[in-house]
């Protein structure tokens, strides 16, 4: 067992498909087959069942792509780790964003990493409970989302608090309130973000009886959901850093809820992650984008260490 071979497990599972695995690893298609016949004869078991379309590892060799993972991201951790600290900041980076963090940082982060030609820069959305996963096997490098627990094996860079806000239709009874109470909020007409723990768990968590009743239509797109409240009665929530993306005439439309309710935004490693420099660049590059009154004060004042 070679760690190319190993490589070539997790490429075959992430194009679900020998041949475009193939041109990832700048190999022949019949080159990596054969490197990974000779691992499944190794290993005495087939990791994928290739009748299936597309190609899909099979039970038993899900297990063998999950250890290839972690074998890879180690083995690249050690390399990285013998580098030199003005290295450190070349190379990849690949990072996920929550869904309701996504727009209001990564638009700009594109364009600020385009201007480091020495760095490789991919961002993609994914829900929470994904970022989590692909963090803990080596997919990601990094993660930006809110966790309201800590989660073992994960780092946690607070980066920026946010507060919460409900956006409420002019034809709801809400209205006229200057600021909502949650005691007394109606939640059966709740519009809400669809899987996306702060937005609904965070706000509504010592509520929970009354938010088993909601809600009437959900959706990932909060776009979508403002649209709804515009034309239809109710309320949804939005973060403090989409007051920006407004329309003018929409301002009017949100209000503080009573109590006050703010998410943490953080970047999450692996508690093992070394590359230092690249958080330290993505951390600088937010920084950038964030009103300084929202940023951690840690982080304003000090640069990232992760040991």
């Amino acid at each position: 067992m070679t760690l190319q071979q190993l490589e070539y497990v997790i490429a075959v599972a992430d194009h679900g498909h020998f041949t475009k695995a193939a041109e990832a690893c700048q190999i022949t298609q019949s080159t990596l087959s054969s490197m990974l016949r000779k691992l499944e004869e190794e290993l005495d078991m087939e990791i994928f069942d290739r009748s299936s379309h597309p190609v899909r590892p099979t039970v038993s060799g899900q297990s063998v792509v999950d250890q290839a993972r972690i074998v890879v991201h180690n083995a690249r951790k050690l390399l990285e780790s013998t580098l030199s600290e003005g290295k450190r900041t070349t190379g990849t980076i690949k990072i996920a964003f929550a869904p309701t963090i996504a727009p209001y940082l990564v638009p700009q982060l594109i364009h600020d990493m385009s201007l480091l030609p020495e760095l490789e820069f991919h961002a993609s959305e994914v829900k929470r409970d994904n970022i989590i996963h692909q963090l803990l096997t080596g997919e990601l490098d990094m993660g930006v989302c809110s966790i309201p627990h800590p989660v073992e094996g994960l780092l946690e860079i607070p980066i920026y608090h946010e507060e919460l806000l409900l956006y409420v239709s002019e034809k709801d009874p809400l209205f006229g309130q200057e600021q909502i109470d949650l005691e007394t909020l109606p939640y059966d007409r709740l519009w809400a973000i669809h899987n996306e723990y702060s937005f609904a768990s965070d706000v509504f968590d010592n509520y929970a009886y009354k938010y088993a009743r909601v809600p009437r239509y959900s959706s990932g797109n909060l776009p979508t959901l403002l649209r709804i409240v515009n034309l239809n009665d109710g309320f949804t929530i939005l973060p403090e850093l989409h007051l920006a993306m407004l329309r003018e005439e929409d301002l009017g439309k949100t209000r503080p809820m009573n109590p006050r309710v703010s998410r943490q935004v953080s970047i999450f490693v692996r508690e093992d992650y070394v590359r230092q420099g690249l958080v330290n660049i993505v951390v600088d590059a937010i920084k950038r984008i964030i009103p300084e009154e929202m940023l951690d004060p840690h982080i304003v004042q000090y640069p990232v260490r992760l040991r």
